[in-house]
C-alpha cells in the first residue's frame, strides 16, 4: 500500500510503528499537504482495493484526521 501511495500521492509522507510490548499492534501516520489530498487518497479505488485485502489480516482498524498541535524545533 505505502508503495502504491507513493506511486499516486507522490507528496504524502508515511511512517509504520510497532508496539514493542504489543508486536502485533502497529500504527501508521503521514503528512499530507492539505485534506483534499487525504480525501481523494481514501476515496480512491486504490486505497479501497488495498484496504479490503490488509483488513482480511487485521483484527481492526481505525483511520483518523488529526492536526498538528506542536512541532518540536
Amino acid at each position: 500500500m505505502a508503495t502504491w501511495t507513493r506511486s499516486q500521492f507522490p507528496t504524502a509522507t508515511g511512517t509504520l510503528l510497532r508496539d514493542r510490548d504489543q508486536p502485533n499492534v502497529f500504527f501508521s501516520f503521514g503528512s499530507w499537504p492539505n485534506l483534499e489530498t487525504v480525501g481523494q487518497w481514501r476515496g480512491s479505488e486504490g486505497f479501497q482495493q488495498h484496504i479490503a485485502t490488509i483488513r482480511e489480516l487485521l483484527e481492526s482498524f481505525e483511520p483518523h484526521t488529526l492536526d498538528l498541535v506542536v512541532q518540536p524545533e
